[in-house]
């Protein structure tokens, strides 16, 4: 019973992601899938841990809003992008140049949303030029993640993939789950619409299980290394102070490094900016409009 209930669920996140019109570049990283969807002001989404090309509008039109182009790249390791042996977050930033470069576009604004944040740094420090500006939005930043020992490593590799793990945790302990995303303990409401629609995306986990073990072994920890002081394009941090995930006692050290950096911190709503996504759309598309208009 159990097991079949697994599978109808698995099925139907398939046929949602099936649903997604997508297309694919190949680059020098190897293969990269991609929404390209909206008119408007191009932003380019670094989606986060569990996330991918197919909740990018969504994605968008949540944090940022309506009236806007979504370019919405799985992130390596995630559906159909390749994860290069060896890769760092600089080799994603690369690979969103190429995509840029095939969408004729002269620059953008890149949202990194939460793991999606170490590469979307990289595209500012490696190719300024083709960004109008920055959002770091929930964003994992430098300390916040420590280096995994090698010895546990394995075991942190098979917890991340275990997909019928997320299932059941989906399914029997939803509050559980709400907590592993960055749900505020206590939160008088874990069921909400909104938030029964992010939980239903994290589904299915297996064409997300090496990307996921990426960000969270490679990515979040390569971060502590970034040259933050060399950013040049303006740059918008939105966070929120109860936000566990991505522990906000980081953010503001963070933001003092980078030149020209506004912070705005949301005073509740955790990594999801719960009750609070009107606010974060307000903040973002007014960074955005004014900026494009320099």
């Amino acid at each position: 019973m159990i097991r079949r209930s697994y599978l109808a669920d698995t099925r139907r996140a398939q046929d949602r992601v099936s649903k997604v019109v997508t297309s694919t570049l190949k680059t020098d990283w190897g293969e990269v899938e991609y929404v390209d969807e909206g008119e408007g002001i191009s932003v380019l989404l670094s989606h986060g841990i569990f996330g991918g090309h197919d909740n990018a509008v969504e994605i968008v039109e949540t944090y940022v809003g309506p009236g806007f182009r979504t370019i919405g790249p799985s992130r390596f390791g995630y559906f159909g992008s390749t994860l290069p042996d060896g890769t760092a977050p600089a080799h994603q930033a690369d690979a969103y140049l190429e995509l840029l470069d095939r969408l004729e576009l002269e620059r953008v604004f890149v949202l990194g949303f939460s793991a999606g944040a170490p590469s979307a740094i990289q595209m500012a420090l490696r190719h300024p030029h083709r960004l109008h500006g920055l959002i770091l939005a929930s964003a994992y930043l430098p300390g916040m993640a420590r280096p995994l020992p090698s010895a546990l490593r394995p075991l942190m590799s098979g917890a991340l993939r275990w997909g019928f793990g997320w299932w059941l945790l989906k399914r029997w302990a939803p509050e559980r789950l709400a907590r592993i995303m960055g749900v505020p303990k206590g939160w008088p409401n874990t069921s909400d619409e909104r938030l029964d629609s992010i939980r239903d995306s994290l589904f299915p986990t297996q064409p997300k299980r090496l990307g996921v073990v990426f960000d969270a072994i490679v990515s979040e920890p390569a971060s502590n290394l970034f040259p933050l002081e060399e950013i040049s394009v303006p740059t918008l941090l939105v966070h929120a102070a109860d936000d566990r995930l991505a522990p906000y006692e980081h953010v503001p050290g963070t933001a003092a490094r980078i030149p020209r950096a506004a912070l705005v911190t949301v005073d509740t709503g955790g990594h999801l900016f719960l009750e609070h996504q009107a606010q974060v759309r307000e903040l973002i598309a007014s960074f955005i409009e004014t900026t494009a208009s320099q």
